[in-house]
């Protein structure tokens, strides 16, 4: 037997869905659910103007330039609470993306940790049917930074009065961070069984173990519930 002792955090930080009516200033900004370990701003307009949509962050007056106008944008941000950072995070930044016939042809996402400057994460060529756009947001190594801000700008629109349409923006993480800090780990056969041993030095926002067992698939075999941070915790199976 092999037994899988798995330390789960959800994969996805949050996301925006824009459920609503298209009648008034509706944008129905807030992230769905805040996650535990960090808020979520609303999601924003900046020098642009609503336009009318249901279901969609729906928005007009963009530049018709052919170059970006870095005072027009949405946005949103997360900030992580203590004592979480994004060090060593690769982030993903899922959005629905489409346009109007006279909309943005061109898109790009700006992001930045902190105070530190604004980078280019990805840019497109704004369709006129909802396609999903991915983006990848890498924080550096050492990063002690608690603030993620993003920025989505949108230029070459045919005229002014042109939308700019976005729905379901996720950001997922591959390296969330975990409710558990281990400081220890073991493994050991006790006849056609296993003990398993770990002990942890801080459980935040921790519900419990679950204890999994791994053949061609994982299933659950177990669960323990949180137990005080510096606790030895054992299970047997």
């Amino acid at each position: 037997m092999v037994a899988t002792g798995l330390l789960y955090s959800q994969v996805e930080y949050g996301r925006y869905e824009f459920t609503g009516t298209s009648s008034g200033d509706n944008q129905f900004n807030s992230v769905t659910s805040q996650p535990a370990f960090g808020i979520f701003s609303s999601f924003t307009r900046t020098n642009v103007s609503w336009g009318t949509a249901a279901d969609v962050f729906n928005s007009s007056n963009w530049t018709t330039a052919a170059s970006r106008d870095d005072a027009e944008y949405v946005s949103f941000s997360l900030t992580l609470t203590n004592p979480y950072t994004f060090k060593n995070q690769t982030l993903t930044l899922k959005f629905d993306s489409r346009r109007s016939s006279t909309g943005p042809t061109n898109g790009q996402v700006m992001y930045r940790f902190g105070s530190n400057s604004f980078a280019s994460a990805y840019t497109w060529s704004v369709p006129t049917t909802s396609t999903q756009q991915i983006a990848t947001i890498p924080a550096p190594g050492n990063t002690t930074e608690t603030l993620l801000e993003i920025r989505i700008h949108g230029w070459s629109a045919g005229a002014t009065t042109g939308t700019n349409r976005f729905d379901n923006v996720i950001i997922e993480s591959s390296t969330l961070p975990l409710p558990v800090e281990l400081t220890s780990f073991t493994a050991v056969a006790k006849g056609r069984g296993v003990e398993l041993a770990w002990k942890t030095a801080t459980e935040l926002n921790n519900k419990g173990f679950e204890i999994q067992r791994t053949e061609l698939n994982h299933r659950n075999i177990g669960s323990l519930n949180q137990s005080a941070d510096g606790s030895m915790n054992q299970w047997h199976g």
